[in-house]
């Protein structure tokens, strides 16, 4: 129980917010003073994780809230994201909420470069060339998280753009200026951090030596830095994140590679890194897949009247047409949606993937924090995806396409075409990463012209990138 409570302590750890790029990271102790002591840098990292964990990043808005609304996916949502909705960013509520989605953003992205900086300077004071390393690793990876996200949201189509935006890719503290960078130049700074954070993991990540499993299993030592691998950007999350970032960029090659290093992966003993064990964890009422997760935030303050009549909810007859076609079987159709009573004496889906049972049910602590209190960012069914969509060939898109289905409580028979397959992984993408905040991103890499629902005609390059905040404008 104390290494839980220890660990409780390690996701407390409260940081501030302040204004866009100019903004330097705040503490509750002078900054320079938290960096003197090795436990400093950890701290100042964790910021980083709580940050990204709060209601304004992937806790609500980059989760389940506006981007998904932005992706057509509630059938009610808050009053004020209707032009959200309608994917109408010019009034003064949706500039509002991008703002404010802007300014966290790079407030993270602040907080991560404050932890590089003071490593060049002071980090002499980590005893341990692996902790030094993790930690580098891990600020690379939250600074490239970031400002990929920057890129999807507010950035240029990534195929023959009509238009083009210029981004800040932030790499220093203060108030010096930061140069705005074309597309492709902003590309390279990605890149290159991702390539170094995953070249400072791939020789000291404790998931080199166990699996994700069994680093939510500590030893006796009562540090848990280095435990716990899941609720942070580990060497596999980086890999995962390429996959992402590069499949975005149309580089299929490393793409595939990239995702299939991540399903592939096996520790130094040969034990799987993680599998498809999500049929698993939905028997046991697990529904945001926290096994096959890649990485997770904890959260624990997710409302479960959040998911119902009252907020966030579909139609039946939404629901029917998200599932429509599917194979028989599908474990998630009974499980990460349940029903509720509409009041007239009939039922509405119910959402279930983030429902947090009290600490009164019986739940264990252990299980509350592992299993439930998570939004997962990245997750081993994306990599499938991934994988099946850059294929070097048809029967290799299949073969993952019928493991990946076989997970799902579905028995696939025959082969499909390469074009059904598209078809299928779009379906795919909606029904697995729901309430995840991707679907959005999906439809903008795609250039669709329409979505399945509400806003399903003629959209153009103007729905699909959200304008800078004035102050940020050239």
């Amino acid at each position: 129980m104390k290494k839980y409570l220890l660990f409780l302590v390690f996701l407390s750890i409260l940081c501030a917010c302040e204004d866009f790029l100019d903004q330097k990271a705040q503490t509750q102790v002078d900054a320079e003073h938290m960096f003197q002591t090795e436990q400093g840098f950890k701290d100042a990292l964790t910021q980083c994780y709580v940050g990204l964990a709060g209601d304004y990043l992937y806790g609500k808005y980059m989760s389940y809230g506006p981007i998904e609304t932005m992706a057509q996916h509630w059938d009610l949502q808050p009053s004020n994201w209707e032009n959200l909705y309608q994917l109408d960013f010019t009034l003064d509520n949706a500039r509002e909420i991008f703002e404010t989605i802007y300014a966290e953003m790079y407030n993270v992205i602040v907080h991560a470069n404050d932890v590089l900086r003071h490593l060049e300077k002071n980090g002499a004071v980590i005893e341990s060339g692996q902790t030094r390393d993790v930690i580098e690793g891990e600020a690379r990876a939250i600074r490239a998280f970031v400002h990929f996200d920057v890129l999807r949201l507010f950035g240029q189509m990534p195929f023959e753009p009509k238009r083009t935006v210029r981004l800040a890719y932030a790499e220093t503290v203060g108030k010096q200026e930061i140069p705005f960078l074309d597309f492709n130049s902003y590309v390279e700074k990605l890149l290159r951090d991702l390539d170094r954070a995953e070249a400072l993991l791939a020789g000291n990540d404790p998931l080199l030596v166990k699996s994700l499993t069994a680093s939510d299993e500590p030893g006796e030592s009562e540090d848990v830095f280095l435990d716990y691998r899941r609720f942070r950007l580990n060497l596999y999350a980086v890999k995962a994140l390429k996959a992402r970032v590069n499949l975005y960029l149309g580089r299929t090659e490393e793409a595939y590679r990239n995702a299939l290093s991540v399903i592939q992966a096996k520790t130094k003993g040969g034990e799987e890194v993680i599998s498809l064990s999500g049929s698993d964890d939905l028997e046991k009422g697990f529904y945001a897949m926290p096994s096959e997760s890649i990485m997770v935030l904890s959260k624990t303050n997710i409302s479960n009247t959040m998911f119902s009549m009252n907020s966030y909810y579909i139609s039946s007859s939404r629901k029917t047409t998200l599932f429509e076609g599917a194979l028989a079987g599908d474990i998630r159709i009974r499980t990460v949606w349940g029903s509720e009573s509409n009041g007239f004496g009939g039922s509405v889906p119910l959402f279930r993937k983030f429902l947090q049972p009290s600490s009164g049910t019986g739940t264990t602590s252990k299980d509350l924090m592992l299993k439930y209190q998570v939004l997962p960012l990245l997750r081993l069914a994306e990599m499938y995806l991934i994988a099946m969509e850059t294929a070097p060939s048809e029967s290799e898109a299949n073969r993952l396409y019928k493991d990946f289905m076989l997970s799902r409580q579905m028995l696939v028979s025959r082969d499909l075409s390469l074009a059904a397959l598209r078809q299928e992984i779009e379906k795919q993408y909606r029904r697995e990463l729901f309430g995840e905040g991707q679907m959005f991103f999906y439809y903008k890499r795609r250039s669709a012209s329409s979505m399945l629902w509400g806003r399903n005609s003629d959209l153009t390059e103007d729905n699909y990138i959200v304008p800078l905040p004035e102050t940020e404008l050239e």
